[in-house]
């Protein structure tokens, strides 16, 4: 088991939640200068009028021209004319709504995540982290050094170092899975494979390889990610402790990676 040191900035970060896929509406600017615009107050047409039939000064001298539905009249360049209302474009002599554009994903970064009907999963007592976690914040740590906590060897029983793909999540919910027995619990949890996916859409393939000291779980599926693994979620390497990636999502995909079980080979 390991302490990973956040800066006091991360002590108070509230849960994150998941954010939703982006969303992107087309609207276009429509340019009128300083032309005035007034509502429609007109009913239904049988007929257009011609555009820019009178002379005009100010909208209010348009008034009788008449204009499509979702138009509004405009005095531009003094002469009485029509444009069509935000959100509707001018097609012939009618205001058809625009479409509403959805910004799709890039193929990229789109990670299907695995099912979990493994019988490693099923079948090994885990309660907990079941499903799609969301809202977890994600720290680093190196394996062998006393800043983090970390000897070299690892809760799972077995020698790590910076390498291997691995990550930690909550010592106290892993043993409540298993009433305290924290043996029946690394025989549970260690050599879990994960699919871990930051906001950015970077993703990465991680074993569950360490228990995560809960003085420093910021949210109730937070996971502590080992150095090197940690740069494929981040997009680069660091050494800061305030560089942490907020809002990842994970999900075991029900198989168990044997070098990385409970006394596993490990890094040896």
């Amino acid at each position: 088991m390991h302490a990973s040191l956040f800066l006091s900035v991360f002590a108070a970060l509230a849960p994150v939640l998941s954010s939703a896929a982006p969303v992107a509406v087309l609207n276009e600017a429509m340019e009128l200068g300083n032309t005035t615009l007034v509502e429609e107050t007109a009913g239904p047409l049988a007929a257009l009028e011609k555009r820019a039939t009178k002379a005009c000064t100010k909208v209010s001298q348009c008034a009788k021209l008449a204009v499509p539905a979702n138009a509004q009249r405009v005095c531009a360049s003094k002469k009485c004319s029509w444009t069509c209302k935000s959100g509707y474009a001018k097609s012939g002599s009618k205001c058809i709504a625009k479409k509403v554009a959805t910004k799709a994903a890039s193929k990229s970064n789109v990670v299907q995540l695995a099912a979990t009907s493994s019988n490693a999963l099923s079948s090994s007592g885990v309660k907990s982290f079941l499903g799609t976690n969301t809202g977890s914040i994600a720290s680093w740590y190196h394996t062998n050094d006393p800043k983090d906590v970390t000897n070299g060897h690892s809760w799972c029983y077995y020698p790590y170092n910076d390498a291997v793909p691995g990550f930690a999540i909550s010592l106290k919910r892993m043993l409540a899975d298993f009433g305290g027995d924290a043996m029946a619990a690394r025989k549970a949890y260690c050599g879990l494979e994960a699919v871990v996916t930051a906001p950015n859409g970077n993703s990465v393939t991680l074993y569950v390889a360490d228990a995560f000291d809960d003085a420093w779980v910021r949210t109730p599926t937070s996971m502590d990610v080992i150095y090197d693994s940690f740069a494929g979620l981040l997009g680069r390497k660091t050494n800061s402790k305030n560089d942490v990636v907020q809002g990842v999502s994970w999900r075991f995909t029900g198989k168990r990676n044997d070098q990385y079980a409970f006394s596993g080979v490990g890094s040896g």
